[in-house]
């Protein structure tokens, strides 16, 4: 019985590991502001404009401007291309310092929409 497809299993499992140990990147290696960055992380865990603007004391126009400067920065046109990007390239971002677990686990419901 043969199993074609083209990829042998050796290739495979190298894939797989490259991906699992990639290292955690940070602002200065993707050629971010720490701001910048901090957006890109949120924007990676899946909040919206309004929560991130929240949770790093700014304007929610300043976030958007963040968000656009960073599609820019990777030469992509919306939100969701950014963040198959990261998974694609194993971009880890790890966890932000000012990130508060008991937030994450009760968003008042105008940060939810």
């Amino acid at each position: 019985m043969r199993h074609g497809h083209g990829r042998s299993p050796s290739r495979l499992t190298t894939q797989a590991q490259s991906s699992a140990t990639s290292e955690v990147s940070d602002a200065a290696g993707l050629k971010l502001t720490p701001r910048k960055f901090e957006t890109l992380t949120w924007l990676a865990r899946g909040l919206p404009s309004k929560a991130i603007a929240l949770r790093m004391g700014l304007e929610d126009i300043t976030v958007k401007k963040y968000v656009s400067h960073l599609l820019a920065h990777f030469n992509l046109r919306r939100r969701t291309e950014l963040i198959v990007m990261l998974a694609d390239k194993g971009i880890k971002l790890g966890v932000l310092p000012v990130t508060d677990p008991a937030h994450d686990r009760v968003m008042p419901a105008a940060e939810q929409q």
